[in-house]
This record gives structure tokens, C-alpha cells and sequence, in this order.
């Protein structure tokens, strides 16, 4: 056994000059996201309330559904976006980016184009913001997803030639 406490370990291994590799303008805009999002579910729950006799049958029924699937989809999103840039998570960030790509940002561009929907004015500002902040966070995720898959290539490769001088110094 060793006599050195974990807390030591994670402080020898950030003194020996590992880069930390999250990346801080996608950290930022995850921020303002998270303060952002509270004030978009608000207003878009009174708008889905506010225009429920003004839609047809089928949207009456498809807006909350939207509503709850852009929600889902946006806590999740936030979520995997913190754990995979704080944590330096290649695959969260990954999921993060494909929940952006493939789910939330076809979602929101549906909802803003459909005439049927009757956005109110408040409700197509905010969904603009929130569209604006998951394309800026599409580019911004994909430099810090590049820039810790590196990261970790790089822990990966160190850690596998220290092996090999261990067993070439034992020898």
C-alpha cells in the first residue's frame, strides 16, 4: 500500500503538467443555456396554454408532446454537455453533439417552420435563441470534442510507453 491518499494522486498527476482539456467556450454557452432554458420552458408552456383553441385537433394534441420531447431532449443535451467537457468524456460529449444534431436542432426547425403551429411572437424569439444557442454549441462542441479525444489519445499513448520502459527497466 502506498501511504498517499487519492486527493494526493489527482494533485501529483496535475503537477506533472497534464493539460486540462475541456473547453471553455462551450462550458460558457452551456451556462448561459442552463439559465436560458427555465425562462424558454415558462413561456412556452404559457404559449401552448395560451393557443390551445386556436389549433387544430391534431396539434392540440402534438404541441405538448413537442414540448415535452424538446425538454427531454434539452435536459439531456445540457446534461451530456457538462459531463463530457467537465469530465473530459469523449462519449458523452458524443452524445451530446448527437442529441444537437440529430434531435433537438430537427425539432426546433420544424416547430419554427410550421405555419399550423401559431407560435406567438415571445415563443418565436426564445425558440430562435434556443436554436442559436445549439448551432453555436454544435460548433463549439465539436472543437472540444476533438480537442479531448487528443487529450485522451495522448493520456492513452503516455500511459502505454510508460508500461513498456516498466517492463524494459525491469528487465
Amino acid at each position: 500500500m502506498s501511504g498517499s491518499s487519492p486527493e494526493h494522486e489527482d494533485l501529483r498527476f496535475l503537477k506533472l503538467g497534464a493539460p486540462i482539456a475541456s473547453h471553455l467556450g462551450l462550458q460558457l454557452l452551456l451556462l448561459l443555456n442552463v439559465w436560458f432554458f427555465p425562462v424558454w420552458f415558462a413561456v412556452s408552456c404559457w404559449a401552448t396554454r395560451a393557443k390551445h383553441g386556436l389549433l387544430d385537433d391534431v396539434l392540440v394534441v402534438l404541441g405538448p408532446v413537442l414540448l415535452a420531447l424538446n425538454t427531454l431532449f434539452e435536459g439531456l443535451r445540457l446534461f451530456f454537455g457538462y459531463l463530457g467537457n467537465l469530465s473530459e468524456n469523449p462519449g458523452a460529449l458524443g452524445g451530446f453533439l448527437s442529441l444537437s444534431i440529430f434531435l433537438q436542432a430537427p425539432l426546433l426547425i420544424i416547430q419554427l417552420t410550421t405555419i399550423r403551429f401559431h407560435l406567438t411572437l415571445a415563443e418565436w424569439i426564445l425558440d430562435c435563441l434556443l436554436l442559436a444557442f445549439v448551432a453555436t454549441e454544435i460548433v463549439a462542441g465539436y472543437f472540444a470534442y476533438t480537442q479531448i479525444a487528443v487529450a485522451n489519445n495522448r493520456k492513452i499513448l503516455s500511459t502505454r510507453k510508460s508500461i513498456e520502459l516498466d517492463k524494459i527497466n525491469r528487465t
